[in-house]
């Protein structure tokens, strides 16, 4: 089930696009994480195995700092 269904207030996570899975700077981020457990306060709760949405979020997070 959707957790944003039961937790209305949670943000979708999003999901990477095929363009970010061949990104050099995406696969970097991805080798750094993929081993970590997050949490994410803002989309779920509680933790689990970080994926390729995390490292949206955080591309996204260095885009918005970028001004993109």
């Amino acid at each position: 089930m959707d957790v944003s269904v039961r937790y209305p207030e949670l943000k979708p996570m999003p999901n990477p696009t095929q363009e970010q899975l061949s990104d050099p700077v995406f696969n970097a981020i991805w080798q750094t994480i993929k081993s970590w457990d997050v949490n994410v306060p803002e989309y779920y709760r509680g933790y689990c195995g970080a994926s390729g949405s995390h490292v949206v979020l955080i591309l996204n997070a260095l885009a918005d700092l970028k001004g993109e």
